[in-house]
């Protein structure tokens, strides 16, 4: 078959994607797939000795995602995982920002989504045979055996984004779908962090559609030196955010010096002006008579490509490819900050605070363990 961009070469088409893995010419993969496909070929391609780019999120789990860094330095593999944003110039011009200091002590951070749909949304389709030349049971994989429904396949000419992302059996909605590009950067800024404790809460308010995961959510996740708040929301967009370039899914860093709000647009940069505070009565009393501070003068930086940066992106792993050194998106990095999204989903599903143990990839609550992993449906094993 011809491909786009493949500069008239005939590309070799297979229905089976083992026999890529096992090509003995094949340097390096992608794997581009729904994330419940993600773990399993990514660990076998390291297996064969591959080097990998993987769409994000890192998996559909925790255990998963820990598999599959322990298979990437288990083969020393080079690891690419497509959060593009991170090889943004802008991003890397505020990521400056912010290791000069110029924030100040840190203390909190959010990252958002938020849109306005139309209630149906994704609809209601009913159950029914695949459409011709769909393998549906080797689409479904290691993934529970159900009934074909448009939804769950979702990749359809007519939408944007494919709707396998609102099933559990497959993703984990929007906090891994969106919400994770705008935490990654988070993670990026503030230096790789770790999460150790998570809080979640998530469901169906507005949307009449058959998805199983929330349209409006709120994670709360505490780090060594600072707290982050993860929100989506399908009905209503306003973010009440002045100036922005694309303010409907964001990230902000807020430090005593200052705060760095960041987008697909670009960042500002608002400094803090002067202290307010309600512990003292004369700032209280200045607050209840309307005086106001003196404006502040903001820095505004514009991207200079849209992001993200794919093409950015591709080349720094080409690059270490040949190299071996890390990736600006390397599995390390971004297992951290899908960790902290999927253990974000464990706590809203678990209905309870998630302590995670890093050092064994573990939950210390027993609600919460049954969502850190999933059985696989034979003959698919997850081995490293």
């Amino acid at each position: 078959m011809r491909c786009p961009g493949s500069q008239g070469r005939q590309v070799k088409a297979v229905k089976d994607f083992r026999q890529i893995i096992a090509g003995p010419s094949i340097d390096a993969v992608c794997i581009s797939t729904p994330d419940h496909w993600h773990a399993y070929m990514m660990v076998e391609a390291c297996k064969a000795k591959k080097d990998v780019y993987v769409e994000k999120p890192v998996s559909a789990t925790v255990d998963e995602a820990n598999k599959m860094l322990e298979a990437a330095r288990k083969y020393s593999r080079v690891v690419q995982v497509g959060t593009a944003r991170r090889s943004c110039a802008h991003v890397k011009r505020a990521m400056e920002l912010v290791q000069s200091g110029a924030l100040g002590q840190v203390s909190f951070t959010r990252a958002w989504v938020f849109g306005l749909e139309p209630p149906e949304c994704i609809g209601n389709p009913p159950d029914g045979p695949p459409p011709e030349g769909l393998d549906w049971d080797m689409w479904l994989g290691p993934a529970p055996l159900r009934k074909y429904n448009p939804n769950r396949f979702g990749v359809l000419p007519d939408r944007m984004w494919a709707s396998f992302r609102y099933f559990w059996d497959y993703a984990g909605g929007q906090m891994t779908d969106n919400v994770i590009h705008m935490h990654d950067l988070v993670h990026m800024l503030m230096g790789e962090p770790v999460a150790k404790s998570v809080t979640g809460f998530g469901t169906k308010y507005y949307l009449k559609d058959n998805r199983e995961t929330p349209d409006t959510g709120m994670v709360t996740i505490e780090y060594p030196n600072f707290i982050s708040s993860l929100e989506y929301r399908y009905g209503n967009a306003q973010t009440l955010v002045k100036d922005a370039f694309m303010p409907m899914m964001a990230m902000s860093i807020h430090g005593d010096k200052g705060t760095l709000q960041l987008d697909q647009g670009g960042f500002q940069f608002i400094p803090e002006n002067q202290p307010v505070s309600f512990l003292f009565k004369d700032s209280f009393e200045r607050i209840i008579r309307g005086e106001k501070p003196p404006d502040v003068e903001v820095t505004r930086v514009k991207a200079d490509k849209p992001s993200p940066d794919y093409e950015a992106h591709w080349r720094d792993f080409l690059e270490c490819v040949k190299t071996r050194q890390k990736p600006v998106g390397d599995l390390e990095y971004v297992t951290r900050s899908s960790i902290a999204c999927l253990l974000g989903n464990v706590a809203t599903r678990a209905q309870t605070s998630v302590d995670y143990q890093a050092a064994t990839g573990k939950a210390v609550q027993k609600e919460a363990q049954q969502y850190m992993s999933r059985p696989y449906r034979a003959p698919w094993k997850l081995e490293v």
